[in-house]
Formats: C-alpha cells, sequence, structure tokens
C-alpha cells in the first residue's frame, strides 16, 4: 500500500524518470537531498545546499563538511534559509540524519529543525539530554533516549489539524493534540542552540535528507518515505 501512494505521489518526466528519486511528491516544497545537494546534480563545495523543488528556500551554509551522500555539521557551523514560508494546519518535516561525537555530552538545546515565527520560535524538532523533543506549534515532546553514535535516524512530525504525531524510523512513536492553526515563518535553520549564540555547541549531526510538505502525510507515506531514505542513503 505504502509503495502504491508512493507512486501514484510521483511526478514523471522526460524520459519517465522519477524527479523526486522515489519520494513521495504531492505538495513536496522543500527538499534538501545529500546526494543531489544541488539543482545540478552533487557539489563537493557547497555555499548554498540548494532547494530541489524550487528556486526558493536555499540553504545558506557555514563551513560544513560536504560528503558523498550528506552534510556534516561541525561546531559553529549551520544553515539558514532566509526565505519567508507560511506553513498550513497540515504539515510534515522529515528529516534523515546521525548524531555526531558529541551528543552525549550536550547540555543545550539543539536544533535539527528551527522553524521561526516573528519573535518567537514557531516549528521545532530540537535535542536535549540524549533526548529529542518535536513542537508542532504548541506542544508534543518525543523522547527518543540513549540514541547512537553514527546510528541513522528518520524523525517525521506530521500536523493534520488538531493533531500531531512523530514518527521514528518510519514508527509512529507519540501523538498530541496540537493548536489547529497555521503559521507565518520567517526563517528556517538546520543545526544550532536555541539561544542567540548561534551554532556554538551544536549535536554535530550529519543530515542525509530534510523535506518539508504542506500536507500532512499519511502512516503509509511516512513509512514509505523512510524506506526510501534507507535505501538511498545505506
Amino acid at each position: 500500500m505504502g509503495e502504491l501512494i508512493r507512486r501514484r505521489g510521483m511526478c514523471k518526466v522526460g524520459g519517465g524518470e522519477d524527479p523526486n528519486d522515489g519520494y513521495y511528491g504531492n505538495n513536496l516544497v522543500v527538499r534538501l537531498d545529500g546526494i543531489k545537494n544541488t539543482r545540478q546534480g552533487h557539489q563537493s563545495a557547497l555555499t548554498n545546499w540548494e532547494n530541489l523543488i524550487s528556486s526558493t528556500y536555499d540553504f545558506a551554509l557555514t563551513n560544513p563538511t560536504v560528503n558523498a551522500d550528506s552534510v556534516y555539521f561541525p561546531a559553529s557551523c549551520g544553515a539558514i534559509c532566509e526565505d519567508a514560508l507560511t506553513m498550513p494546519t497540515n504539515y510534515t518535516i522529515e528529516v534523515y540524519f546521525s548524531l555526531g561525537t558529541e551528543q552525549a555530552y550536550i547540555a543545550n538545546d539543539s536544533v535539527l529543525v528551527e522553524m521561526m515565527k516573528s519573535n518567537q520560535y514557531g516549528i521545532m524538532v530540537y535535542y536535549k539530554w540524549n533526548s529529542f523533543y518535536c513542537y508542532p506549534n504548541n506542544g508534543i515532546a518525543l523522547t527518543a533516549s540513549n540514541l547512537t553514535k553514527d546510528q541513522k535516524y528518520g524523525v517525521s512530525l506530521v500536523k493534520n489539524g488538531s493533531n500531531a504525531t512523530v514518527y521514528v524510523n518510519g514508527t509512529q512513536y507519540a501523538q498530541k493534540g496540537a493548536s489547529n492553526s497555521s503559521q507565518s515563518i520567517v526563517k528556517t535553520r538546520l543545526s544550532g542552540k536555541l539561544n542567540n549564540v548561534a551554532y556554538s555547541a551544536n549535536m554535530l549531526p550529519t543530515i542525509y535528507s530534510v523535506r518539508v510538505y504542506t500536507d500532512a502525510l499519511s502512516a503509509s507515506t511516512v513509512l514509505s518515505n523512510y524506506n526510501n531514505d534507507v535505501a538511498r542513503f545505506s
């Protein structure tokens, strides 16, 4: 069933190839990919991690390490998108990543994805005290303790009206009520602390892929996307 849904979400071009590389394509507005890190393919030296869906929502990078299939964020390094984005009441954020060497010692809040409203934080997937927390806008806490260095994880935050669901590795982990409202995002950041000292003492993640949908993905589609991450970044 997940495969069928995934196929229906694809957009075909030219000779029939899949421009979304196997990911569900409907309402996909941001796609960052470690293998295709620009719209022209792979580049080993990046200034911007380019969105593969459109010419907007590119992420300006600060001294990352660019690998063949990912971007590694060492200390004092991050990525910022300055393009405003309106997130409707239904949306999905997916990140496929692995933890860095310092993850067991971080005492500060460390961002994987932070989508900021004006003068306040909006949507967050962040890390503290060896656990992950997801906030769709008003309260859902995901706790996933004893995470393993260099092990790859897929985290999906799905907001569907007044419900928010977190999936870890394609499996539902937590669900909770959330504010049934849209959000005007003024800035989106990958990796860094939740304070004014940006990009210091972060979790040193390696990020393989990031996707943002302006719709709530079904459980089967989340699993299909995760399986596709595993297959592409094995």
